[in-house]
């Protein structure tokens, strides 16, 4: 699933879920995909498998403007598995590919 693979630092997984050529919201500022999946990568490979997070997410909305494209928005909740690092908190929008993001999907779905 999408956070289990976040959870276990899996940046190919995570990447996977976004478009090549969408943009997505992070911290209020728009970016393109590509380089929100430089972002994962790199971020992930700096990130020892200890630091872990644990994922909330609420207030999911989803649109679907066709069959293979879903644009996602919600609130995200990271907390960490070390107390000291600080709970994030992110409003997310990303454009989702694959088939299994149909509307049916996502309303079943477990995050």
């Amino acid at each position: 699933m999408y956070y289990d693979a976040w959870t276990k630092l899996n940046a190919t997984a995570v990447n996977a879920n976004f478009t090549d050529d969408g943009f997505v919201s992070v911290e209020g500022k728009m970016i393109s995909s590509m380089l929100l999946k430089a972002r994962v990568r790199l971020d992930f490979a700096s990130t020892p498998a200890s630091a872990n997070y644990h994922f909330e997410v609420e207030d999911l909305r989803v649109f679907q403007p066709d069959n293979g494209i879903a644009v996602a928005n919600y609130r995200l909740t990271s907390t960490p598995s070390n107390k000291r690092l600080t709970t994030i908190v992110e409003n997310i929008s990303p454009h989702l590919r694959s088939p299994r993001w149909t509307m049916a999907n996502l309303r079943a779905a477990s995050f």
